[in-house]
């Protein structure tokens, strides 16, 4: 028979009186949870299989919702748009981590700097967007400035040109995120050991190299993290769209969380929004799934 701490304290009477008190401090937020997301998760699911609708009273019509949203071309061109939203995850993924090598350094004043990065990230993103609307207007700075310089010589309609208009928002959303996504891999790197750094030095390698076989593999799980959370992220931009484009021109910006929003609140097709919604979320778990699975692979030079 098996004796020791571990059996004396669950033969003790007041062990088990007060096994339950960890889960009374969980109680309050597995409540919350299940209120503000289970509920209504499993709600938007029911309601993509009706024809709910205001003044209408909603039927039960199975999974005509998703024939149809499957048929429509436009549906097909906002998940194009929101697939082609993912290029900015490899400059979130990038860009951050050579900003944060040189925050990373012991100079004095380098805590303003590592501020001043993150400040964008505490900004309102609806503040963001009218900022760069106003830059990348017509008669905005952008073109006044590139005009003075002589590099222009007639204004260029950056928001509503086809070809540049998302290129813009990505601006938007790569210039709102890189402050969160340097403070997380700052966080990795302060976490390699100075040694390591110090043997690659003395046995001759070079910076690409000691990037390369000590910082990177050291820190691949804070890659993958910006990794995930960039592409949920990407997967899922709105405001920038809804302030600077509102979908166009020509619906090359309307990617499926706007197209979403489009059919659901001005359309008012509750069930054929619930229903886009719902491919939003699969798409979301598979994408989630297979970083999930890189994330468990280390890296390998």
């Amino acid at each position: 028979m098996r004796s020791g701490p571990n059996r004396s304290r669950r033969t003790n009477p007041a062990y088990h009186r007060a096994w339950f008190v960890p889960y009374l401090f969980l109680a309050p937020g597995a409540v919350l949870l299940v209120i503000w997301n289970y509920i209504p998760a499993f709600y938007a699911i029911w309601i993509s299989l009706t024809n709910a609708a205001p003044g209408n009273h909603s039927q039960f019509i199975g999974l005509a919702n998703y024939v149809q949203l499957l048929s429509d071309p436009s549906f097909w061109n906002s998940l194009l748009r929101s697939l082609e939203y993912l290029l900015v995850v490899p400059v979130l993924v990038i860009i951050p981590l050579l900003v944060a090598m040189l925050l990373n350094q012991r100079l004095p004043g380098i805590g303003v700097f590592r501020a001043l990065y993150f400040l964008p990230v505490v900004v309102s993103m609806v503040v963001v967007a009218i900022v760069f609307s106003e830059i990348f207007q017509t008669i905005g700075l952008l073109n006044v400035s590139l005009m003075s310089l002589h590099l222009l010589k007639q204004p260029i309609s950056w928001l509503a040109l086809p070809s540049l208009a998302i290129f813009v928002v990505m601006l938007v959303t790569v210039w709102k995120g890189i402050g969160y996504y340097i403070i997380v891999y700052l966080a990795g790197l302060q976490t390699v050991p100075k040694e390591l750094i110090d043997s690659a030095k003395v046995d001759g390698a070079n910076l690409w190299a000691r990037v390369r076989h000590v910082t990177v593999p050291l820190i691949w799980p804070f890659m993958m993290f910006v990794m995930i959370i960039s592409t949920l992220g990407a997967m899922q931009v709105f405001t920038e769209i809804y302030v600077l484009t509102g979908g166009g021109p020509l619906q090359t910006t309307t990617t499926l969380l706007f197209y979403v929003w489009q059919k659901t609140f001005s359309s008012y097709r509750f069930g054929y929004g619930a229903a886009a919604g719902e491919v939003i979320f699969v798409l979301l778990v598979a994408l989630s799934y297979v970083e999930f699975r890189l994330s468990g692979r280390r890296w390998t030079t």
